[in-house]
């Protein structure tokens, strides 16, 4: 009796165990935060670089579909669009954990197994500063063009819109022939803003 008093006044320590370090402490804390169905489980669970890189492809088409006359309603599109991809983009933050090594976020789907081809992508430590400053150019890079392009402007936003999902397809494959696909198209895109609408 007198011994469990004892234990119960000095707060249940035992003599055998001792008190984590600061560092164990922070790493069990960030442990149950990830077990907790919190913002870092969601993000965990969401494919969250295929969406940055397809939501502008998905806009593309949107694009493609508005009929050229309507120039307003193109920038608009345009430009939610892009502001979309960088707000989710966002989410990187807390979602990368900088410190560790190796890839993260990483997706991989079997693209063409009988040659070992997968559409896998994730992002590193440098990788995904270059993914964040894609997405917060672009959506400038619309409002800098808002009145400047008045000839073909639809095929122009098409344009912006599917080079920013080569981009970031090119920043986030793990894959070499994933790689060149998203690294190829991109060059498609590229040339056209520069040879047609490079000189207004």
């Amino acid at each position: 009796m007198l011994a469990d008093a004892t234990s119960l006044k000095s707060g249940g320590a035992s003599p055998g165990r001792c008190e984590p370090s600061a560092s164990e402490a922070i790493k069990v804390r960030g442990t149950r935060l990830r077990e907790d169905p919190s913002l870092e489980l969601v993000l965990a669970d969401l494919p969250l670089l295929s969406i940055l890189i397809w939501l502008p492809a998905l806009a593309a088409l949107v694009v493609a579909m508005i009929p050229s006359d309507r120039t307003e309603a193109i920038r608009r599109v345009t430009l939610v669009a892009t502001a979309v991809v960088f707000v989710l983009s966002l989410a990187l933050f807390p979602a990368f954990e900088v410190g560790e090594g190796g890839f993260q976020l990483v997706e991989e789907v079997a693209w063409i197994p009988a040659w070992g081809i997968t559409y896998t992508v994730g992002v590193d430590g440098i990788t995904w500063p270059l993914v964040m400053l894609s997405t917060f150019i672009i959506p400038l890079a619309v409002l800098a063009t808002w009145g400047h392009v008045t000839e073909r402007t639809k095929g122009f936003y098409i344009a912006v819109l599917t080079l920013e999902t080569a981009v970031i397809g090119v920043f986030t494959a793990l894959d070499l022939i994933l790689f060149y696909v998203f690294f190829a198209a991109m060059l498609v895109p590229m040339y056209a803003l520069i040879g047609v609408w490079g000189g207004e």
